[in-house]
């Protein structure tokens, strides 16, 4: 803690997140990140914890209910990716799901698909926080595409894969949430390394966020620290 203050007690920390306990609250933290709150304390390093997103009650309910904490950590091969893409920042990524609906009208004309459809995140600018998009399904080759459409090859890396369960209809506010948690939370915490992009989220044949059971697979490029 900065200039040596203690750590607020465990249970200071059940009532400011809206717990009744520490009991609680100790139940909800285990389930979602495999650890009791005291465990958790000493095996992050403080230095990992600065820049480190408050933990409340709306954001340890929505981890328990659509992510699961820890992700799998394997190599995806190459693949490429035809579809449409627009740049955005903070205050324009709400248009992201209208990039959506143009790469709907597209798809019966890109050629030689894959199964399965992919959001990309491509050339982030961190002073601005402006980054590349595109809406895009997986490809065999690149041949004849339609106007307005493009393609964009994803090189073999090393993936943290979280898996998202859809929750509700509003499926980007819930996207936007679960990557807040990863960038804010996890990432600082962790014994990994963003290598720079890109990083993706894979929507699973026939995905329907109305129906029951359905998922995202987000996927950030990483390294183990130095």
């Amino acid at each position: 803690m900065a200039g040596g203050a203690e750590p607020p007690k465990l249970v200071e920390l059940a009532f400011d997140c809206g717990y009744d306990s520490q009991e609680a609250f100790t139940r909800a933290f285990k389930r979602c990140f495999g650890m009791t709150p005291g465990v958790y304390r000493k095996r992050r390093p403080a230095g990992r914890m600065r820049f480190r997103r408050r933990i409340d009650a709306e954001t340890l309910a929505h981890l328990q209910e659509v992510l699961c904490m820890e992700p799998e950590i394997r190599e995806i091969d190459s693949f490429v990716v035809a579809g449409v893409r627009e740049r955005f920042d903070a205050e324009t990524k709400r248009r992201i799901p209208a990039l959506w609906d143009r790469l709907l009208a597209l798809m019966p004309e890109i050629p030689h698909q894959r199964a399965g459809t992919y959001g990309l995140c491509t050339n982030p600018n961190l002073d601005d926080g402006s980054f590349d998009y595109v809406a895009g399904v997986a490809v065999e080759r690149v041949d004849r595409l339609p106007e307005g459409a493009i393609a964009e090859s994803v090189p073999r890396q090393t993936y943290a894969v979280f898996r998202h369960k859809v929750g509700s209809p509003d499926l980007h506010a819930e996207l936007q949430r679960t990557i807040r948690w990863i960038w804010g939370t996890w990432l600082p915490g962790s014994d990994f390394e963003y290598l720079g992009g890109p990083d993706f989220e894979r929507y699973p044949p026939g995905f329907d966020p109305g129906k029951p059971g359905m998922f995202v697979d987000i996927a950030i490029p990483v390294r183990k620290r130095a």
